[in-house]
């Protein structure tokens, strides 16, 4: 139950009396790390910045601008996993214990302190982060276990659905979802829903269960619909010399580009094989591509990309989609000429993972 100084969590104490804010710190430093701020908006300021760092908030109720309540109920809605402490004066009580009821503390303490209850109430409230901190950690792991549980049986049923035709399709599906696979393998795994900080609510398998099907549907009527991608923009008509499908390929290719936000810019080149550069502005839009195989709701420009694997492969033409990340370098999808089979694709999102797990130590 003892904190060491490297495991023990940081305090930030909100109160807009410099007396109380040196009173404090000269009380609590010797056992833990202190932040102070005269004022709501400040405090919250620091617990943003230093966020990950500061496991309790220790705030006055009765300051100028917000009062101890609406800053620590903030902090709610922000930071649930830090602990939530109001301090208030006999006279104020009844306001501590509303703010108690409403869910926005964890404990009220009563000015003037008594510095022996005070460092009683902060040990319990960092052990209670730590205990916090820990089932989060567990969800966390449960829920990452889940998502790859799910993701591999995204890939199973797209192999099972678009496995049934001639085998000349079949196969060019397989390696179309082996490429679209591989290419992941330089991108940085996905973050979890709510960012860097896991909220224990998000931990729903029925609800993570609904959502896979519902977004099955979409992406098997998306697919199924290959064909009919858009018209062929004058960028892409070259793509109609390459072989059989080619006004196919260029259609598709052009619904593809048009599926894109406004800001990426596209170049096409073509010759024996076709290649594509973007340059989106926004760091991520590479993961975004990858949203078929991750997430609830993947855009549609990540169904189409792999609708123009599946294409390009069918006509046995070679295809490179290059996108010029912000400040990583460039990211490529290629499509593989390698006869893969259904193991080789589960094989290969298992390399991907493994590759997530050394890339996230």
């Amino acid at each position: 139950m003892n904190q060491t100084p490297q495991s023990r969590c940081s305090v930030l104490y909100i109160d807009d009396e410099e007396k109380a804010l040196k009173y404090f710190r000269m009380a609590v430093a010797p056992k833990f790390s202190v932040h102070t701020a005269s004022s709501g908006e400040e405090g919250l300021a620091i617990l943003r910045k230093e966020a990950g760092k500061i496991g309790i908030v220790v705030s006055d109720q009765r300051m100028p601008g917000m009062i101890g309540a609406e800053v620590l109920g903030v902090v709610r809605e922000e930071f649930p996993q830090v602990v939530r402490i109001l301090t208030t004066a006999y006279s104020d009580l009844d306001s501590a214990i509303l703010a108690v009821n409403k869910g926005y503390i964890y404990q009220y303490v009563v000015k003037p302190w008594d510095v022996t209850e005070l460092e009683m109430v902060l040990q319990r409230a960092a052990d209670y982060y730590q205990i916090l901190t820990e089932r989060n950690q567990l969800l966390r792991l449960k829920m990452t276990t889940l998502q790859r549980i799910l993701c591999c049986d995204r890939v199973k049923w797209l192999l099972l659905a678009f496995g049934t035709g001639p085998g000349t399709s079949e196969g060019a599906f397989r390696n179309a979802l082996f490429s679209f696979v591989r290419s992941l393998e330089a991108l940085p795994p996905p973050r979890q829903e709510g960012g860097d900080v896991f909220r224990a609510e998000q931990f729903d398998a029925a609800a993570l269960i609904r959502r896979e099907l519902h977004t099955g549907g979409q992406i098997k009527a998306m697919l199924v619909d290959k064909g009919g991608m858009g018209p062929i923009p004058p960028e892409c008509e070259q793509v109609s010399r390459l072989g059989a499908g080619g006004k196919d390929l260029a259609a598709a290719l052009g619904g593809f580009l048009s599926s894109l936000p406004g800001d990426v810019a596209k170049a096409v080149k073509t010759a024996e094989d076709v290649e594509v550069t973007l340059s989106p502005s926004a760091p991520g839009f590479a993961g975004e591509l990858a949203g078929i195989l991750f997430g609830g709701d993947p855009q549609p420009s990540s169904v189409l990309l792999l609708g123009l694997f599946w294409m390009f492969a069918e006509a046995g033409i070679p295809l490179t989609l290059v996108v010029r990340q912000p400040g990583s370098g460039d990211h490529r999808f290629a499509l593989s000429p390698q006869a893969a089979t259904p193991d080789d694709v589960l094989e290969a999102l298992r390399s991907v993972f493994e590759h997530w797990d050394i890339a996230s130590i």
